[in-house]
């Protein structure tokens, strides 16, 4: 229910206390005689305090609250500052983490790279610990025409004797070579032949 203010208040009392001396068509009967009249006066004036009152109670309830509601402004005023604030550290905070992941993912991508190298060069030195290396020596130069593979097979089945088709020991080598890259002066010191057969 809405609060009267004080006009208002005065107002319907006045009303209230004219319509009780004005009942049906009946014109406003006065009160007559001096002590009448000052009883009468003496009664507006006591209402008139007492409404006076009423409204200076009204203005300080109002005051209070008003001065409440401030309080709650400026507290709520205050932790909405803090609010701000710590949100503003999250915020930088979580730049900072972000920062720190880009460079993990960098660092990882980069292991990763490092590694996958690392597991090449360990399978090709454990493929080539699992090889069985020869060495033949004294082999005359140019015996092979171009094809040292197929000499080589046809020479370990002439001189191993072995039982494998020339074919199927070429399969087997993995690789042949000489040792040398340059053909020496001397004929007579043939480059060494290195077998490398697969397990």
């Amino acid at each position: 229910m809405r609060r009267r203010s004080w006009l208002q208040r005065r107002t319907h009392r006045r009303r209230r206390l004219c319509s009780s001396f004005v009942s049906g068509r009946q014109r406003l009967a006065f009160p007559t005689g001096k002590l009448k009249q000052s009883q009468h006066r003496a009664e507006i004036i006591g209402q008139e305090e007492e409404e006076s009152e009423d409204s200076k109670g009204g203005f300080e309830t109002s005051n209070a609250n008003q001065a409440e509601i401030r309080s709650l402004c400026e507290h709520l005023g205050k932790k909405i500052d803090e609010l701000a604030g710590r949100t503003a550290v999250l915020e930088e905070e979580v730049g900072e983490l972000r920062m720190v992941v880009e460079e993990n993912k960098e660092q990882i991508r980069y292991l990763e790279e490092g590694e996958a190298g690392v597991m090449a060069k360990m399978e090709y030195l454990v493929n080539n610990q699992r090889r069985n290396n020869l060495r033949f020596l004294r082999v005359p130069e140019g015996l092979e025409e171009g094809d040292l593979k197929g000499f080589m097979a046809r020479l370990i089945k002439q001189e191993v004797n072995v039982e494998e088709s020339e074919e199927d020991i070429a399969k087997d080598i993995q690789r042949v070579n000489r040792v040398l890259a340059k053909m020496p002066p001397n004929r007579d010191r043939p480059r060494k032949i290195g077998n490398w057969v697969k397990e």
